[in-house]
């Protein structure tokens, strides 16, 4: 089941046309989107507070179901720990995203910082799901 969902999550990252609708984005293109707007002068509305708050708590669970596979899968350990922490760093900095009063400029460059970070993420995500793919072959 962790197989299927690191899996999964590195699919929606990689293919996010095929998850999401027209005139909506996720993964990278879901950061352009959000990226366009804050430029074109919707950083302070309602929506990007929305999804800046609903995307961090999302990275907060990955962070915290990261910690929970380094936990229960030791030969992934390692690796899990540091996507707990930069899943962790990721949510903290779209909570701070979220923030209507944040300069535009500013916000914009938090955006790219982070889309930077969790494309980082998805590589050691896929990672994850190599290392832990034999023990779970196995158990098949």
């Amino acid at each position: 089941m962790i197989l299927a969902s690191l899996e999964y999550a590195v699919h929606l990252w990689e293919h996010p046309v095929q998850h999401t609708g027209p005139g909506y984005g996720m993964g990278p293109y879901g950061y352009a989107r959000l990226i366009y707007a804050v430029k074109a002068g919707a950083g302070d509305s309602h929506g990007n507070w929305w999804n800046a708050t609903v995307w961090s708590e999302c990275r907060s669970m990955a962070a915290a179901y990261f910690a929970e596979i380094a936990d229960d899968l030791p030969e992934a350990s390692t690796l899990s720990q540091d996507l707990s922490k930069r899943y962790s760093s990721i949510a903290e900095g779209l909570s701070r995203v979220s923030d209507k009063e944040m300069d535009a400029t500013e916000k914009v460059a938090l955006l790219e910082t982070i889309r930077e970070d969790e494309l980082v993420c998805i590589g050691q995500v896929a990672q994850c799901a190599e290392t832990i793919r034999p023990e779970a072959a196995a158990l098949t």
